[in-house]
Formats: structure tokens, sequence, C-alpha cells
């Protein structure tokens, strides 16, 4: 699957990009303990997938998974839940 991920501070009006390292997705210079989401837009055989994830942010590696088929109007309210 081809796929962007991205961090959402809660506390923040701010996005950030992952940085994609082989088969991983890197979000650096986060403080520990903050309270984020994290959003993954992706595609299988063209069709867009979504998933949105609560998280705290740690040292541990976090396994993303169930990506699911959505359409535009969906979209647009998970992001203006946030």
């Amino acid at each position: 699957m081809t796929s962007k991920l991205y961090l959402v501070f809660e506390d923040i009006n701010s996005i950030m990009p992952a940085t994609q390292e082989g088969d991983r997705y890197v979000f650096r210079n986060i403080p520990l303990g903050r309270k984020v989401k994290i959003v993954g837009i992706g595609y299988i055989n063209k069709t867009p997938q979504l998933v949105v994830t609560n998280s705290k942010v740690s040292k541990s590696e976090l396994q993303i998974s169930g990506f699911k088929p959505f359409k535009l109007d969906e979209l647009k309210k998970e992001l203006n839940s946030f």
C-alpha cells in the first residue's frame, strides 16, 4: 500500500508529516508524553483508505492498522473533528 502518515497535535493547531525510512515511518523531535492523533491516508487497488489512531508520544514503536475505504465527505468530517 502506498500511504502517507501525519501527526496531529491535540493541544496546538499543528500537523507534522512522517518521514519514510525504508518500510518505517518516523516522526522526529516530538516531546514525550504529548497526546496526538496519527492520520494515515493510503491507496489499495486505487481505492483511498483512511485510519485515525489516538496515541501518546513515546519511544515505543507504534503499529498502524485498520485502514478502511472512505469518501471525501467522511475525510472532511474526520479532519474537522480535531
